[in-house]
């Protein structure tokens, strides 16, 4: 376990109470954008996104993660899809 000195400490808290502002908005459109090498994902994330890339979709809830992440659910014509919002468009 390492020790935080105070400078840490205060840059963790003022992390801590940066307001994250999602990007779109409940019933926005959006596209998902179709994978690319640059994206830097792993094999699983690149192939849920070939598989709804170039669709259209609305946004129906927006969360964001531990890590920070904004992450949207996308209602599509027959199938619902979560990403993060540097895959949309």
């Amino acid at each position: 376990m390492n020790q935080l000195d105070m400078f840490e400490i205060e840059q963790e808290l003022s992390n801590a109470s940066i307001e994250i502002i999602p990007k779109y908005k409940i019933d926005n459109r959006v596209t998902v954008k179709k994978p690319d090498i640059n994206m830097n994902l792993d094999l699983e994330d690149y192939y849920y996104l070939k598989d709804f890339a170039g669709e259209n979709g609305f946004v129906i809830d927006i969360s964001i993660t531990l890590s920070r992440r904004v992450c949207y659910q996308v209602q599509f014509t027959n199938k619902i899809g979560v990403f993060y919002e540097e895959d949309l468009g």
